[in-house]
């Protein structure tokens, strides 16, 4: 998981993979979001919220 905020170069740094492997791109903006997920080698989630555990 890269964790890093907005323009640090994420995306540029990931981008090439998508020419090596099947990816898949979740589009968050779609009902169905997760079609076409079973055919990707890898997974790529864009804006992915989580919180991490407390001490």
């Amino acid at each position: 998981m890269i964790t890093r905020p907005a323009n640090y170069g994420k995306t540029f740094i990931l981008l090439p993979l998508t020419l090596m492997y099947s990816s898949f791109w979740n589009p968050v903006s779609t009902r169905f979001a997760w079609v076409g997920v079973e055919t990707a080698e890898i997974i790529f989630l864009n804006d992915f919220g989580w919180s991490p555990p407390k001490l």
